[in-house]
């Protein structure tokens, strides 16, 4: 996370952020919430980036302000800090690409690089600096790098043009940058109120390649920036800060780290606590609510089916299942299909079944069928046999209905059915 003034950084390293309701300091002071729904942007909340400024500027004692536009459920950000916009103005850039919502509709996730920028409306490129030796290719910049007393530390820079907004990819990438000649790797002290400021005085410059070599002559940490200046003036976004560990002779390291490089977190009041609290039991009761009402329609419906079943099984209204079946004047074949004629029915669940001579379609095996009156449709359930074939089950049971001449082969080869 870091928020760049126009002469000062107010925020740079690791945060630890969550989803929550924000507020601005001046102007229309009502919470709002900041959790990636906003404007429908994304289904479930999450951390965004106006809710990781907010959260940074609450650790260093700052606070923010912001314009509530209720068409876009979002806020225009007017000041971070202690700078407000006026000619310039505050513009949000994740993982190196100016994004094209805003901050409380973007959603982070852990590794995102967000950077809150105070700039001027035309384009300025933006500025990496590495460790060479890294190799970088995509993931969170480094933080620290090390380096041996009074040996060259190469550093390179990069710059990544400002074209458009856009879709910011999953993670930072190296993708899209170019090596920058003739940027001026400069030192960083931290003044008391944990801004970071340039001091004057470059360390190097560098080359068509986009590196530069440091040699550092006194141990401890060292924090550096790369700049890119036209006519004394900041012509690019700066780069990243990178602290740079030089161990005195007979060390490995530099002691703990710089604090502004270990993960930080805003501390919640008791208030702000108890009132997400109550938003968050007043959310899950709506979805109760919402969960009671949707198993109440499902349930009428249920009812409102079983009674149109009912009325369509009751006695006298059902409609009898006939089937007719005319002896085939052809010999058995494995069971034979009936013969004479008969009307098998079950009139009480609208279902019934005969085997009849497919011959009335020109065949000559027998056939079965299986009605579902309730339904209005029919299904084909293949060559009736003695010997083999579709059982209808108990659920299905066949009545023989008065009229039905059946042998006892016949009988046989209706248990096919």
């Amino acid at each position: 996370m870091r928020v760049e003034g126009q002469s000062e950084t107010f925020f740079e390293g690791p945060i630890l952020t969550e989803a929550h309701d924000v507020a601005s300091a001046t102007g229309n002071t009502e919470e709002h919430p900041c959790n990636g729904t906003n404007n429908k942007a994304h289904t479930t909340p999450g951390p965004t980036p106006t809710v990781a400024g907010a959260d940074a500027m609450s650790i260093i004692g700052e606070t923010f302000s912001g314009q509530w536009y209720p068409g876009y459920d979002d806020f225009l950000i007017t000041r971070w800090g202690p700078e407000a916009e006026g000619e310039d103005a505050w513009h949000l850039v994740v993982n190196n690409v100016f994004t094209s919502i805003g901050g409380c509709q973007y959603e982070l996730v852990a590794g995102d690089e967000v950077l809150w920028v105070f700039k001027e409306a035309g384009t300025e490129a933006m500025l990496a600096l590495l460790p060479a030796a890294d190799a970088y290719t995509s993931g969170p910049r480094p933080l620290t790098a090390t380096a041996t007393l009074n040996e060259p530390f190469e550093v390179e820079a990069l710059e990544y043009p400002d074209n458009a907004e856009d879709k910011p990819p999953a993670v930072p990438e190296r993708a899209g940058s170019s090596a920058l000649e003739g940027a001026e790797i400069v030192p960083v002290r931290t003044s008391a109120k944990g801004f970071e400021v340039l001091e004057s005085g470059d360390l190097a410059t560098t080359g068509a390649a986009g590196k530069a070599s440091i040699t550092f002559t006194t141990s401890g940490w060292h924090r550096i920036r790369a700049l890119s200046v036209s006519h004394g003036k900041e012509s690019a976004i700066r780069s990243n800060r990178l602290d740079v560990c030089v161990p005195a002779k007979g060390f490995s390291g530099c002691g703990p780290l710089e604090p502004e490089d270990d993960v930080r977190g805003a501390s919640r009041t008791a208030e702000e606590l108890e009132r997400e609290e109550e938003a968050k039991q007043a959310e899950e009761a709506k979805y109760a609510e919402e969960v009671k009402l949707y198993e109440a329609e499902v349930q009428r419906e249920e009812e409102e089916e079983e009674e149109q079943k009912a009325r369509i099984g009751s006695p006298g209204k059902s409609e009898v299942l006939s089937f007719k079946a005319k002896a085939a004047e052809v010999p058995p074949v494995e069971g034979a299909p009936l013969r004479g004629w008969g009307q098998l029915a079950n009139s009480g669940s609208g279902r019934g079944a005969a085997c009849v001579d497919d011959r009335l379609e020109g065949a000559r095996l027998g056939w079965c069928w299986l009605r579902d009156q309730g339904h209005g449709h029919e299904r084909h359930l293949g060559a009736a046999r003695a010997a083999a074939g579709p059982r209808i089950r108990s659920a299905d049971h066949v009545h023989g209905h008065a009229g039905a001449q059946l042998d006892d082969r016949d009988r046989q080869g209706a248990r096919a059915v």
